[in-house]
């Protein structure tokens, strides 16, 4: 281990590149969107008219891996509130067997979708978007098959106001499902962001050094679709992205901020943790169903698998 005096250099490098890199920023680069940097657009948390938020999550685990063919169990859980409680829940699970095929001169991957009535096109193994400019994995087509799942499972619920974890701009996956809820209001909370100042700061890390004191949100933008920043209690340290379409970011910080009360996340939307709680699959629940398609697939499964799980064998001699 290194001594107190190595540790100490360090922490003075950082202090020394925080001060530095803090400089007044003019704009927040969040994807392809510059969004403006002044003190003016600090709004206070507005009490919100909305009765019914439905909130929704998903996880999915690989069972099956093969560079042709991939298999994933696919879990939604969607929740509905009036005020802080939850009055409605619904939890579905599907498989996704995913798979090349042959298209003109390259590749192009189909997921049959097996347990919830659900179709996305078939995806071309270069789409350089979907997977910044390198080829498409399954993976990649496994979250879209989940992203667009959770929608579905949205679109099934009751509500004046759907919120889910994750940005809602710029969203590749959305190309693939089908929107039904084009009026309703449209919430999303990111845990983490890439957004920087154009002084090379992290948005939300600036932003928590100088916004008010107490709950706020910054919005820039009052538009059909914007981007802004929130508090969303006065004893949270923690600004989090919020994206919203069909409605405004005040107004949308004041449908989440009675949620975010709670002590194990002070800030952070309760019914979003419990989402992520109730839709992710655990490793054991994953290492089961990989148990049980060992079994009823004899030797095909690892057939299947000796191509791709040379790094998971060594892993396990260490």
């Amino acid at each position: 281990m290194h001594g107190a005096n190595v540790i100490n250099e360090v922490i003075a490098l950082i202090n020394e590149i925080t001060a530095r890199q803090d400089g007044q920023p003019k704009f927040f680069h969040v994807g392809s969107k510059k969004i403006p940097f002044d003190k003016k657009f600090f709004f206070p948390i507005l009490p919100s008219s909305i009765r019914s938020v439905a909130f929704v999550d998903g996880g999915n685990a690989e069972i099956i891996r093969a560079p042709h063919l991939s298999v994933h169990f696919v879990r939604t859980y969607a929740a509905v509130y009036r005020g802080v409680e939850r009055v409605a829940r619904q939890t579905r699970e599907a498989f996704a067997v995913i798979h090349l095929k042959p298209d003109k001169a390259s590749f192009v991957y189909k997921a049959d979708i097996i347990g919830v009535d659900c179709s996305i096109p078939e995806i071309d193994i270069n789409d350089s978007v979907l997977n910044a400019g390198e080829q498409v994995t399954p993976h990649v087509v496994a979250d879209i098959v989940r992203h667009c799942l959770e929608w579905q499972l949205l679109e099934l619920q009751d509500a004046d106001c759907v919120v889910r974890d994750g940005a809602l701009d710029e969203c590749p996956q959305d190309r693939y499902r089908k929107a039904k809820q084009a009026a309703v209001m449209q919430i999303g909370v990111s845990k983490t962001t890439t957004a920087l100042t154009d002084t090379g700061v992290s948005a939300p890390f600036f932003l928590s050094q100088k916004g008010p004191e107490g709950a706020w949100v910054y919005c820039p933008e009052q538009e059909l679709f914007s981007i802004g920043f929130a508090r969303l209690h006065p004893l949270s340290h923690r600004v989090f992205r919020m994206d919203v379409k069909n409605g405004t970011l005040p107004e949308t910080a004041g449908i989440l901020a009675p949620y975010c009360s709670d002590a194990s996340f002070v800030g952070y939307p309760y019914p979003l943790v419990d989402a992520d709680k109730m839709a992710v699959i655990t490793t054991a629940e994953q290492q089961y169903l990989r148990q049980v398609f060992s079994v009823k697939c004899g030797k095909l499964f690892k057939q299947l698998e000796q191509a791709s799980d040379a790094h998971d064998v060594l892993n396990s001699l260490h």
